[in-house]
């Protein structure tokens, strides 16, 4: 039921209703009407563990468009990528060696195959029938217009584009969505489109500097899922295991999760497996605080020792971890001088003067005290925010096990 490390199945998912990064309604409906669009591509983006993949897979699904995936590496260049979606639908047989004009391809199948002069192979179609296939003279983006539509295929997924470092490739791959789309607006044919997905606070700083991608491309910023839906995937979750959970620990592990479906399952994965280990159905306080330690120690270990770097060693005050608890508490994302100062008069106490806090601040945006935090703006009128937004989940969690 509870899947942390891999796409959420289809029983758990729980339908996106909530606005998109730009407050546009109806998250899922908008992906699904991008999706029907003709020629429209799509540009899917967001911090990790918010549910980017499974909320395509599953919009992809309602509207009937299979999907072929390749996952992107660092390594990967433009022609990388445009190979393996053509070996995902084709099984290359043989690649001859043919020059026409500036067009070059690679003598064996067995090598890379950026461009292809002269394709022969078969598609795999469903139900156990393939065919034999040959492209003559034309390049990876036509042979794939061609033949996915062939094998039930509409859909081009490059999921983890935040992987691929090479500025060039990015904006190669930003031209291939304008190519796309213009095939399907000159073509009575298939209307093949491409959903890039990746994670990024906005859509231009996963496609370079190039712009005119934008008018063919519907950008969607997946945000952090809201309150209610994360409780109806760990109730959905509890009840299907037989697991009761009350009202008010189902609130707790909400507010861990911190609007991270990821959280939320590997919170329910480890309060289940403890429940079950015990033969029993009702979550107690103590498999409440197991499933915390088990969830804090299964994130990776650097934000154990970040932390640690950031704590004050002792003394009285200890404004640094006082303002790391104070802001994983918070229902704000981004914090002004002036908001932590409120919030430590509010629930510690008003002081004359507040410049160890400022100076706590600024030490909570260095590596040395584990780059807890990320300082924009100018003097006077910095903001600040979590470096990495999973370090607030663990920083609720690990409260609860002494932070």
């Amino acid at each position: 039921m509870f899947t942390p490390k891999t796409i959420v199945t289809r029983e758990m998912f729980a339908r996106r209703n909530e606005p998109d990064l730009e407050g546009n309604p109806g998250l899922q409906d908008t992906l699904q009407d991008a999706l029907r669009e003709r020629g429209g591509q799509i540009l899917l983006y967001g911090d990790t563990g918010v549910g980017k993949s499974s909320l395509l897979k599953y919009a992809a699904e309602d509207e009937g468009l299979g999907t072929v995936v390749v996952e992107c590496v660092s390594s990967m260049s433009h022609a990388d990528i445009l190979d393996a979606l053509v070996r995902k639908v084709v099984q290359v047989k043989k690649i001859a060696m043919r020059k026409s004009g500036s067009v070059e391809a690679s003598a064996t199948a067995e090598g890379k195959v950026p461009w292809f002069a002269k394709l022969s192979g078969t598609i795999k179609a469903t139900g156990g029938v393939q065919s034999d296939y040959e492209i003559v003279e034309k390049d990876a983006i036509d042979v794939l217009a061609e033949v996915l539509p062939r094998v039930g295929r509409t859909v081009i997924v490059l999921d983890n584009f935040q992987n691929i470092k090479l500025l060039e490739t990015r904006e190669l791959v930003a031209q291939t969505l304008e190519q796309l789309s213009d095939r399907a607006a000159d073509s009575d044919g298939g209307d093949v489109k491409a959903v890039v997905i990746g994670i990024a606070e906005d859509a231009h700083s996963l496609l370079g500097a190039s712009r005119s991608y934008g008018r063919r491309t519907t950008e969607i910023g997946v945000p952090r899922m809201p309150d209610d839906e994360l409780r109806e995937v760990l109730t959905r979750g509890f009840k299907k295991l037989s697991i009761v959970a009350d009202g008010p620990i189902v609130d707790s592990f909400v507010f861990y999760s911190d609007g991270f479906p990821y959280f939320a399952h590997l919170l329910g994965l480890n309060v289940a497996r403890t429940v079950l280990k015990t033969k029993s159905e009702i979550i107690s306080d103590h498999d409440l605080a197991a499933a915390l330690k088990r969830s804090a120690t299964a994130v990776t270990s650097t934000y154990a020792e970040r932390t640690r770097k950031a704590r004050e060693a002792g003394g009285e005050v200890q404004p640094r971890l006082q303002i790391m608890r104070m802001l994983a508490a918070s229902e704000k994302r981004v914090w002004s001088s002036a908001d932590v100062q409120t919030m430590w008069a509010e629930k510690i106490g008003p002081r004359d003067e507040y410049t160890f806090m400022h100076t706590a601040l600024a030490q909570l945006s260095t590596a040395k005290h584990g780059s807890i935090l990320r300082r924009t703006g100018a003097r006077k009128h910095y903001l600040y925010q979590f470096e990495d937004p999973h370090m607030r989940p663990y920083l609720r969690i690990a409260e609860d096990i002494a932070l």
